[in-house]
Parts: C-alpha cells; sequence; structure tokens
C-alpha cells in the first residue's frame, strides 16, 4: 500500500495502475502549500536606516536588570525643490537597544559614529509636566553594523554576529611605509 504523501504521478509510475485522481482540495501537496500560504506573516514591522549618531548614548536599566540605550540618529536626505534648487533634509530617530546591543553600544558607540541599524517601529506616549501628552516614536534596534567612526575601523553586532574588540588605539606619530609594508590605499 501506497502511503498518501506521495505525488499522485510518482504513486502511478511506482504502483503501474490506475489511481484515483485527487481535487485540488484534497491534493495533499496543494493542501500544504495552502497551509503555508495562510501561515504567512499577514503584517511587517521592519525598519532599516544608515545614519550618524547625534550624541552619546544614554545607558540605563530597567528595575530587573535589564541593560538599556537609547540614542538619537541622523539620517540625510538631498532633494530638488520645484525651483531647481538641491536641499538638504536631516531625520532624526530615537533608537532603543536592549541586552547586549545595549552593552555593546555602551561600550563601542559615541557622538558622530556611522550605524547601520534594522528593527521595528515602537509608537508609546507620556504626560508632561502639564498634564499634555507627548508622542513618541522610538526603534527598537535588533541588529546593529558599525560602519566606521572618527576612532576606529569597522565593528558589527547582532544575532549571530562576534562581539568586536575594543577600538584600537589611534597611531602615537605617522610613519612612512617600510619595505616589508604594501603601500596601498585599498580601502580594505
Amino acid at each position: 500500500m501506497l502511503a498518501w504523501h506521495y505525488p499522485v504521478a510518482v504513486c502511478t509510475l511506482v504502483a503501474r495502475r490506475a489511481l484515483p485522481v485527487e481535487t485540488p482540495r484534497t491534493d495533499p501537496i496543494r493542501v500544504l502549500q495552502r497551509r503555508q500560504r495562510e501561515n504567512m506573516a499577514r503584517s511587517l514591522n521592519k525598519v532599516m536606516l544608515i545614519g550618524n549618531v547625534g550624541g552619546d548614548p544614554e545607558i540605563g536599566s530597567t528595575p530587573s536588570g535589564t541593560r538599556r540605550a537609547k540614542v538619537s540618529l541622523a539620517t540625510n536626505a538631498r532633494f530638488k525643490d520645484r525651483s531647481g534648487e538641491w536641499k538638504d533634509r536631516t531625520d532624526w530617530h530615537r533608537l532603543t537597544f536592549w541586552d547586549r546591543l545595549a552593552e555593546v553600544v555602551e561600550r563601542y558607540v559615541s557622538k558622530g559614529d556611522r550605524l547601520y541599524v534594522e528593527g521595528r517601529i515602537e509608537y508609546s506616549q507620556t504626560q508632561d509636566d502639564r498634564g499634555g501628552t507627548r508622542y513618541w516614536t522610538d526603534i527598537v534596534v535588533r541588529e546593529m553594523v558599525m560602519l566606521g567612526s572618527r576612532a576606529g575601523p569597522e565593528m558589527g553586532a547582532g544575532p549571530g554576529m562576534p562581539a568586536p574588540g575594543p577600538r584600537p588605539a589611534p597611531p602615537s606619530s605617522p610613519r612612512a611605509p617600510g619595505p616589508s609594508e604594501p603601500d596601498d590605499d585599498l580601502p580594505f
């Protein structure tokens, strides 16, 4: 006896006899494909940003001891207005890092660093001193890659990525390349 999960064409070749034709509703392959389509995500909340850090990170923790870091990130856009003149626009984003990423941010990120971050948008509201409601939009970061900074080379952090080492100290004095060191301007 043949198992029900084999495609009809394979069963026909193996059994060498006519099998009942499966209808689209009962065909096991089509049923499985339909279930996969139904289980796919029906929504997506994903943000990817590349920008420059606007200030040193604000480090804190929750009462339970979970580490948190907050950073502002500037992204720039350049466009032509109706008169044909180039205009620059800077948007500021509030980033929130948790747990291990917060520790990495605390240790390695500072004002002016260039970051690539990936995360999700989260909205919240608070009451200010005068009783008014303030609305906030935060990017909760899941992954981060340091694209470079004034102080060090490229580093990365995120799920599955090794923790970066400490930033190297800047050279004390510039020196000319020796005979064993190649003198090229390649960035890698």
